[in-house]
């Protein structure tokens, strides 16, 4: 009876050792930080829609929106659309647009993609990696960033033509209307 009485303090005493390590180790866990207005951005890669590694380095000099969507969110659905618009007006002029979708089967986000005629690079975010580095919790949220690869602007939400406008004129010479 006293032997059974030792190894359950044992076994109580390595899950609270256990427990203060785990409590500890993510307390003083050195993360990443967020993405912050006026600075840099968390590079990544993923692969797009047609199996093309795309690293967001290789769009530096260039104004850069990316747009964290899924099909089952209806403003995101809503406001492909606008974003698509926006992408082939100012293209040529350098701007690039990312959608990164947010861990669905590639599949579905292709259909998708073609239904709307999304023709600017969409990437998939397996285990939703990226979606967690740059701290997204609503769908849709869009980044601005900046020919510098600074962040400019964050829009939580759907996006309408004022939005779109407003934020893109921080990171390219464009006239809000």
């Amino acid at each position: 009876m006293k032997n059974r009485r030792t190894v359950q303090i044992v076994i109580l005493a390595l899950f609270v050792l256990l427990g203060g390590y785990t409590i500890a180790s993510g307390l003083f866990e050195e993360k990443e930080p967020l993405p912050e207005a006026g600075k840099s951005v968390p590079l990544f890669e993923l692969e797009s829609l047609d199996g093309t590694a795309m690293d967001l380095e290789q769009f530096r000099g260039h104004p850069v929106v990316i747009n964290f969507w899924g099909t089952f969110c209806e403003p995101c659905v809503r406001e492909m659309p606008l974003i698509q618009k926006y992408y082939e007006e100012y293209k040529d002029d350098g701007l690039v647009v990312i959608g990164v979708n947010l861990d669905e089967p590639k599949l579905r986000v292709q259909k998708f993609a073609e239904q709307v005629g999304v023709s600017f690079p969409i990437l998939l975010d397996p285990g939703s990696t990226i979606r967690k580095r740059y701290g997204v919790v609503s769908y849709p949220t869009t980044f601005f960033i900046d020919a510098d690869g600074i962040l400019s602007s964050e829009k939580i939400g759907e996006m309408k033509e004022l939005d779109m406008k407003s934020h893109l004129s921080r990171i390219m010479d464009i006239p809000v209307k």
